[in-house]
């Protein structure tokens, strides 16, 4: 299925200042014995995005490596990296913890990988946070679908048109179906 993620649906370009943004974190505290267990959750959710939006997934792992240097790759859009340092759109190898910024010309599709982060830490029985930061720094953590509409509606995205898009790839059943079934290796990193 193509999605065009980059232009609002029912709002006009001059509704929304292009310099908006929404700020994201991911926190965590994985002790050292959940480490694997944080860092696949991580990667699965993200390989889940691109599975199910019909990119070509960034993740290349051998087995000399813990982390793939991309999670996420929406071509000419915008990119999550793994890195040693805490930098702006990425997550620290180490403290598995991480950062970035969105702005309308990102289109609303890294808000979605970001909540698919949040729904497998959950559905892999992994405490953590996905949280976004409106334009005021009030925080949010994005534990449903429906925690993103304000997010969404403040970039200038037509929230309506987003959930029949994310309903369309297959998504959406996850929040309301009592049958949701976590990612595992052996599952092709699917919901």
């Amino acid at each position: 299925m193509l999605i065009d993620a980059t232009q609002p649906s029912g709002t006009s370009l001059q509704d929304v200042d292009e310099t908006t943004a929404i700020c994201w974190f991911i926190k965590f505290k994985p002790s050292d014995q959940m480490y694997d267990r944080y860092r696949m959750a991580v990667i699965m959710a993200f390989e889940t995005f691109a599975n199910k939006f019909n990119l070509v997934s960034p993740i290349k792992l051998d087995e000399t490596m813990d982390w793939p240097k991309t999670l996420l790759h929406i071509p000419g859009i915008y990119s999550i990296e793994v890195s040693s340092e805490h930098r702006i759109d990425s997550i620290n190898s180490k403290t598995m913890e991480g950062f970035g910024e969105i702005q309308k010309h990102h289109g609303y599709l890294p808000l979605i990988a970001l909540w698919l982060v949040q729904c497998q830490l959950k559905s892999s029985g992994l405490a953590g946070e996905v949280i976004v930061l409106d334009q005021d720094n009030n925080p949010t953590t994005v534990n449903h679908f429906s925690a993103l509409k304000q997010s969404f509606v403040l970039l200038g995205f037509d929230y309506e048109k987003i959930v029949k898009d994310v309903d369309q790839v297959g998504l959406l059943p996850s929040l309301y179906a009592s049958n949701f079934k976590p990612a595992t290796q052996g599952d092709n990193f699917y919901f």
